[in-house]
């Protein structure tokens, strides 16, 4: 290597070599009858020294390609330095950010809508009216219902002085059956109108006045999925937003509820917020046969421009040891429960010393013994034979 750092000045005393051995045209011009004597030793000096220069070219490039390839021989990617730190593992994954509460709301029989009050960003408050519906086939089923509570009443009342167990105990069955009937009716004409179960903020109306409304879940409030695909109005509170994901089966394993949780915005450049998982499913979802179990991440302070339905990723720190004696993966070599690194010495000389390790991360590797804080080790290429 030291040839090659003095290479270029050796490069650069070759063009005033080259000027001071060869002779100028006008000299040759003015002595010719010396021009074969003299053309003879400059041809020579000349050819001396591009033999030189092909040589030094040549010798450089065995240099350089020998260092490459010594390094690529020896697997190794640079030296590393012992620390102290944090030494941790996470698993990551994709979630979407929703809101801890939220309601779908929908009309519990069909009609006309008639009259809503809020629209998309309004914020409104528990037990607000939001919108109605006229509902006359509403109306008649509660008139039919009524009607028949009072005959199934009358028949009941004309049998009581009768002895026969039987026929009391039929009567009685028609007035409860009555009852349930008019219960039934009355949840519909309610269902008429929307009121708000909780505090929130209006996040979609998907109907305007004078439009059909066919009908939704029984009791005219709140609609799953399964009764209804499209809500007339949702509410969420946009206070508790948090982001729901889901892990693969060899992450879910790692991961317990209370772990802490870091969470980026990738629409946004640098926003992040710290979470913890508050629930982890015991059973599996499967789609397209792979099998995943859905979490639910909690967000403490949030940054600015968060809105339910984003794309985040999530990542859950699964172990961590603090104030861990470490270095870098790349570092450890393991055969089985074998553990080894390669120490630089001071004097550049190098030995291969055992490790009792402890947590591998992802980046680092704890050290409890066989290694102490600034001593430098040999970073290896090919970490498939390092502590993975």
């Amino acid at each position: 290597m030291s040839f090659l750092r003095r290479l270029p000045l050796i490069l650069r005393r070759i063009p005033p070599l080259l000027h001071r051995h060869s002779i100028p045209l006008r000299r040759l011009s003015s002595r010719v009858p010396d021009l074969r004597r003299l053309r003879r030793p400059t041809l020579v000096v000349n050819a001396v020294l591009v033999a030189l220069l092909l040589v030094g070219v040549m010798l450089s490039y065995r240099a350089v390609s020998a260092g490459y390839s010594a390094a690529a021989n020896s697997g190794t990617a640079g030296i590393g330095l012992v620390t102290s730190g944090q030494v941790i593992t996470t698993v990551s994954t994709i979630g979407t950010v929703q809101s801890a509460a939220m309601a779908n709301l929908s009309f519990g029989a069909p009609g006309t809508v008639t009259e809503i009050n809020v629209k998309t960003g309004d914020a409104v408050k528990k037990d607000q009216v939001l919108a109605k519906i006229n509902s006359a086939k509403a109306q008649e089923q509660l008139s039919d219902a009524q009607a028949s509570l009072s005959s199934a009443q009358q028949s009941l009342n004309r049998v009581r002085s009768t002895t026969d167990a039987n026929t009391v105990a039929l009567a009685q069955s028609q007035v409860t059956s009555a009852q349930n009937s008019l219960n039934a009716a009355q949840r519909a004409v309610s269902g008429t109108t929307l009121t708000a179960p909780i505090d929130g903020t209006v996040i979609a109306v998907n109907g305007t006045v004078g439009t059909w409304w066919s009908g939704a879940t029984a009791d005219g409030q709140t609609a799953s999925a399964s009764s209804i695909s499209t809500p007339f109005i949702q509410i969420a509170d946009l206070s508790q937003l948090q982001v729901s994901t889901s892990f693969a089966e060899v992450d879910a394993m790692k991961i317990k509820a209370d772990r802490p949780a870091m969470v980026t915005w990738p629409a946004m450049a640098g926003a992040q917020a710290a979470g913890r998982v508050t629930a982890i499913a015991p059973a599996a979802s499967s789609q397209n046969s792979v099998n995943s179990y859905p979490a639910t991440i909690s967000l403490g302070a949030l940054p600015d421009g968060v809105r339910i339905g984003q794309t985040v990723n999530v990542t859950v720190t699964t172990a961590e040891v603090n104030d861990a004696v470490r270095v870098p993966v790349a570092a450890v070599r393991s055969q089985g429960e074998r553990h080894t690194t390669e120490v630089v010495r001071p004097d550049g000389t190098r030995e291969t010393r055992a490790l009792d390790i402890g947590l591998k991360g992802d980046q680092f590797v704890e050290i409890r013994s066989g290694l102490t804080p600034g001593e430098r080790v040999t970073l290896h290429r090919d970490e498939s034979r390092g502590s993975r």
